[in-house]
């Protein structure tokens, strides 16, 4: 590739979905391509290994680390000169799940600050692939 930017591709939306396996078929592809691939990902648990609650007990501090930590992820793939950088698990993923553990303990969420964006603006490409198991039901 020639552009100085690596090309950012993000995946987000709850377990069990298929995020993960939808990367790696394009990760395949971009490669057989002979493009530059680096993958992001397992966030959750690297949190978890740190010590960081999730799920239902997900913190402001947690959902932070969690952003720092894609965010460092893809800077990482970027001077490491990769094409196409895929974020499993964006940004976005963890906002939501804060919010989610939020709703679910019966907190409200903290005032929004005045904060200044400083990343290029993500285009967001909703898509959802339903299984023959979960489309066609019980056999």
């Amino acid at each position: 590739m020639t552009s100085t930017q690596p090309i950012r591709i993000g995946v987000l939306g709850t377990h069990s979905t298929g995020k993960t396996t939808l990367l790696k078929r394009i990760e395949m592809e971009l490669r057989a391509e002979g493009i530059t691939v680096a993958r992001t990902g397992r966030l959750g648990k690297r949190a978890a290994a740190a010590g960081l609650p999730k799920m239902q007990h997900h913190t402001a501090q947690s959902t932070e680390w969690i952003i720092a930590q894609g965010i460092a992820d893809e800077i990482a793939a970027r001077a490491q000169g990769a094409g196409v950088v895929l974020v499993d698990r964006a940004a976005h993923d963890a906002l939501a799940y804060f919010h989610a553990a939020l709703e679910y303990r019966g907190e409200a969420p903290p005032p929004r600050g005045g904060g200044t964006r400083t990343s290029p603006p993500t285009r967001l490409y909703p898509t959802a692939q339903v299984r023959p198991a979960v489309r066609d039901g019980p056999r």
